[in-house]
């Protein structure tokens, strides 16, 4: 008889559990996509060790969420919140990336480069419709 589960080998993480619904999310098209999204764009070019892709991420962070979750429960924390609930927190930590395409972090990182604008020099919205008279 097949487990419940199914186990990723991770090199960070080791072994991380994916319950049936999490494994059949893994397997669509759609998230398996994300396998060849660098999470790290183009630092790989000078951190020849900084290659993991968004799959990975994706992974890592839905383990975290799993292991957060599991210490929040044995401390009694979640005796209120419902288990469909805690399955959506799951399935949000394993698909919060599935929007990505490669290099949409990029402009984000180079719009916090930018210098900072003098708003002060900008011309007010009253002056820039002034009108210089033509010469006759």
């Amino acid at each position: 008889m097949r487990p419940d589960f199914d186990v990723i080998r991770d090199p960070l993480w080791d072994n991380i559990r994916l319950d049936r619904p999490f494994a059949a999310l893994v397997d669509t098209p759609t998230v398996q996509r994300l396998r060849y999204v660098r999470q790290l764009g183009h630092a790989f070019l000078v951190y020849p060790g900084a290659t993991h892709s968004r799959f990975e991420h994706a992974l890592g962070t839905f383990h975290l969420c799993r292991t957060a979750l599991a210490a929040l429960e044995e401390r009694g924390e979640l005796d209120e919140i419902a288990d469909d609930d805690r399955l959506a927190v799951r399935a949000a930590a394993l698909l919060h990336d599935i929007g990505h395409y490669p290099l949409t972090i990029a402009p984000t990182c180079l719009w916090k480069l930018r210098p900072p604008i003098d708003v002060s020099a900008l011309p007010s919205a009253s002056s820039s419709r002034r009108r210089t008279p033509r010469p006759s």
